[in-house]
């Protein structure tokens, strides 16, 4: 236990990475909150249908 971890610095990289990665990945998801400030219900029918298509 006392053993200092041999791979940080390879963890420490590739985690950096990940959160990188992540960060792309949720681009898309985070204009989506931006846009979406209230309930389906108020949006127009073709609005509707779009977002059911993505």
């Amino acid at each position: 236990m006392d053993a200092p971890f041999a791979r940080e610095e390879e963890l420490a990289q590739k985690s950096a990475r990940l959160k990188e990665l992540n960060i792309l990945l949720n681009m898309d998801q985070k204009d989506r909150s931006i846009m979406d400030d209230g309930p389906e219900e108020e949006m127009p029918e073709k609005v509707r249908a779009r977002e059911h298509a993505r």
